[in-house]
Protein backbone atom coordinates (compact mmCIF):
# COMPACT_ATOMS: atom_id res chain seq x y z
CA UNK A 1 0.00 0.00 0.00
CA UNK A 2 1.07 3.32 -1.12
CA UNK A 3 1.68 5.67 1.77
CA UNK A 4 -0.18 9.10 1.67
CA UNK A 5 2.42 11.28 3.10
CA UNK A 6 4.79 9.31 0.75
CA UNK A 7 2.29 10.72 -2.49
CA UNK A 8 2.71 14.51 -0.62
CA UNK A 9 6.79 13.97 -0.53
CA UNK A 10 6.42 12.68 -4.08
CA UNK A 11 4.41 15.91 -5.19
CA UNK A 12 6.60 17.98 -3.99
CA UNK A 13 9.54 16.20 -5.78
CA UNK A 14 7.87 17.19 -8.74
CA UNK A 15 7.07 20.46 -7.90
CA UNK A 16 10.73 21.18 -7.33
CA UNK A 17 11.57 19.50 -10.84
CA UNK A 18 9.44 21.92 -12.28
CA UNK A 19 11.29 24.63 -10.77
CA UNK A 20 14.15 23.34 -12.17
CA UNK A 21 12.43 22.98 -15.80
CA UNK A 22 11.48 26.48 -15.71
CA UNK A 23 15.31 27.57 -14.80
CA UNK A 24 16.72 25.11 -18.06
CA UNK A 25 14.09 26.84 -19.89
CA UNK A 26 15.41 30.28 -19.00
CA UNK A 27 18.93 28.97 -19.94
CA UNK A 28 17.34 27.69 -23.51
CA UNK A 29 15.77 31.24 -24.15
CA UNK A 30 13.17 31.12 -27.10
CA UNK A 31 14.33 27.39 -27.90
CA UNK A 32 12.72 26.37 -24.39
CA UNK A 33 8.97 26.84 -25.07
CA UNK A 34 8.43 23.42 -24.71
CA UNK A 35 10.56 23.29 -21.96
CA UNK A 36 8.05 26.24 -20.28
CA UNK A 37 4.69 24.24 -21.25
CA UNK A 38 6.34 20.65 -19.58
CA UNK A 39 7.39 22.40 -16.66
CA UNK A 40 3.80 24.11 -16.22
CA UNK A 41 2.23 20.49 -17.27
CA UNK A 42 4.74 19.68 -14.35
CA UNK A 43 3.27 21.89 -12.07
CA UNK A 44 -0.10 21.14 -12.40
CA UNK A 45 0.53 17.36 -12.31
CA UNK A 46 1.93 17.79 -8.70
CA UNK A 47 -1.25 19.79 -7.68
CA UNK A 48 -3.24 17.19 -8.87
CA UNK A 49 -0.79 14.72 -6.76
CA UNK A 50 -0.74 15.93 -3.93
CA UNK A 51 -4.61 16.60 -3.65
CA UNK A 52 -4.58 13.11 -4.34
CA UNK A 53 -2.45 12.26 -1.02
CA UNK A 54 -4.10 14.55 1.04
CA UNK A 55 -7.74 12.59 -0.28
CA UNK A 56 -6.10 9.23 -0.38
CA UNK A 57 -5.26 9.84 3.62
CA UNK A 58 -8.61 10.91 4.24
CA UNK A 59 -10.39 7.99 2.91
CA UNK A 60 -7.45 5.74 4.24
CA UNK A 61 -8.01 7.18 8.11
CA UNK A 62 -11.79 6.63 7.30
CA UNK A 63 -11.16 3.03 6.04
CA UNK A 64 -13.70 3.69 3.14
CA UNK A 65 -10.39 2.97 0.33
CA UNK A 66 -9.17 -0.09 -0.33
CA UNK A 67 -6.12 -1.50 -0.90
CA UNK A 68 -6.25 -1.53 -4.84
CA UNK A 69 -6.31 2.01 -4.72
CA UNK A 70 -2.63 2.44 -3.22
CA UNK A 71 -1.76 -0.10 -5.56
CA UNK A 72 -2.63 1.70 -8.25
CA UNK A 73 -1.35 4.96 -7.06
CA UNK A 74 2.49 3.37 -6.61
CA UNK A 75 2.01 2.35 -10.21
CA UNK A 76 1.51 5.66 -11.38
CA UNK A 77 4.02 7.11 -9.26
CA UNK A 78 6.93 4.26 -10.37
CA UNK A 79 6.08 5.30 -13.85
CA UNK A 80 6.14 9.39 -12.98
CA UNK A 81 9.54 8.20 -10.85
CA UNK A 82 10.65 7.05 -14.23
CA UNK A 83 9.58 10.00 -16.33
CA UNK A 84 11.35 12.31 -13.73
CA UNK A 85 14.45 10.67 -13.93
CA UNK A 86 14.46 11.51 -17.84
CA UNK A 87 13.68 14.95 -17.72
CA UNK A 88 16.16 15.27 -14.89
CA UNK A 89 18.87 13.27 -17.10
CA UNK A 90 18.32 15.18 -20.17
CA UNK A 91 19.12 18.43 -17.97
CA UNK A 92 21.87 17.47 -16.59
CA UNK A 93 23.14 16.55 -20.09
CA UNK A 94 22.85 19.34 -21.81
CA UNK A 95 23.42 21.75 -19.03
CA UNK A 96 26.38 23.46 -17.13
CA UNK A 97 25.54 24.81 -13.93
CA UNK A 98 28.41 27.27 -12.31
CA UNK A 99 27.79 29.21 -8.77
CA UNK A 100 27.54 32.74 -8.86
CA UNK A 101 27.91 35.21 -5.78
CA UNK A 102 24.95 37.96 -6.07
CA UNK A 103 25.35 41.30 -4.00
CA UNK A 104 22.35 42.98 -3.44
CA UNK A 105 22.55 46.61 -2.23
CA UNK A 106 19.56 47.80 0.54
CA UNK A 107 18.70 51.55 1.16
CA UNK A 108 21.78 52.20 2.43
CA UNK A 109 25.57 51.54 2.28
CA UNK A 110 25.34 49.23 5.21
CA UNK A 111 22.56 47.21 4.15
CA UNK A 112 24.59 44.35 1.82
CA UNK A 113 23.08 40.90 1.03
CA UNK A 114 25.39 38.04 -0.31
CA UNK A 115 23.83 35.08 -1.90
CA UNK A 116 24.78 32.65 -3.72
CA UNK A 117 23.41 31.01 -6.38
CA UNK A 118 23.77 28.45 -9.04
CA UNK A 119 23.43 29.67 -12.82
CA UNK A 120 22.69 27.33 -15.21
CA UNK A 121 23.49 27.75 -18.81
CA UNK A 122 23.64 25.76 -22.19
CA UNK A 123 25.77 25.89 -25.15
CA UNK A 124 25.01 27.00 -28.55
CA UNK A 125 25.42 22.91 -29.93
CA UNK A 126 23.37 21.20 -26.96
CA UNK A 127 20.40 24.29 -28.01
CA UNK A 128 20.64 23.39 -31.34
CA UNK A 129 20.53 18.96 -30.29
CA UNK A 130 17.39 19.50 -28.27
CA UNK A 131 15.91 20.87 -30.98
CA UNK A 132 16.09 17.74 -33.13
CA UNK A 133 14.94 16.06 -29.19
CA UNK A 134 11.41 17.27 -29.22
CA UNK A 135 9.64 14.81 -30.40
CA UNK A 136 11.11 13.19 -27.31
CA UNK A 137 9.96 16.29 -25.27
CA UNK A 138 6.74 16.12 -26.66
CA UNK A 139 6.62 12.10 -25.76
CA UNK A 140 6.95 12.95 -22.07
CA UNK A 141 4.55 15.86 -22.19
CA UNK A 142 2.20 13.02 -23.57
CA UNK A 143 3.16 10.48 -20.77
CA UNK A 144 2.80 13.27 -18.08
CA UNK A 145 -0.44 14.32 -19.62
CA UNK A 146 -2.05 10.77 -19.51
CA UNK A 147 -0.80 10.37 -15.82
CA UNK A 148 -2.19 13.10 -14.72
CA UNK A 149 -5.29 12.09 -16.63
CA UNK A 150 -5.15 8.98 -14.38
CA UNK A 151 -4.75 10.81 -11.18
CA UNK A 152 -7.63 13.08 -11.70
CA UNK A 153 -9.85 9.89 -12.52
CA UNK A 154 -8.31 8.71 -9.37
CA UNK A 155 -9.13 11.52 -7.45
CA UNK A 156 -12.68 12.19 -9.14
CA UNK A 157 -13.35 8.61 -7.54
CA UNK A 158 -12.23 9.29 -4.20
CA UNK A 159 -14.11 12.47 -4.37
CA UNK A 160 -17.67 10.82 -5.19
CA UNK A 161 -17.34 8.05 -3.04
CA UNK A 162 -16.75 9.90 -0.12
CA UNK A 163 -19.53 12.28 -0.91
CA UNK A 164 -21.98 9.18 -1.43
CA UNK A 165 -20.59 7.60 2.06
CA UNK A 166 -21.60 11.12 3.66
CA UNK A 167 -25.05 10.95 1.87
CA UNK A 168 -25.81 7.35 2.60
CA UNK A 169 -24.81 8.36 6.14
CA UNK A 170 -28.00 11.16 6.22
Amino acid sequence: MADPVSIIGFATLGLKLSFTLYSFAAALGSAGKEMRQTAKDLSLFSSVLKQLGIKMDEAHKAGFVADDAFDLTREIIAECRSLFDELEALIDKATVTEKVRVIKMGKDEFDVKVEDREKMTVSFGRRLLLLFQKSEILDQRARLESLKSSLQLMLSVLTFTERARVFTAE
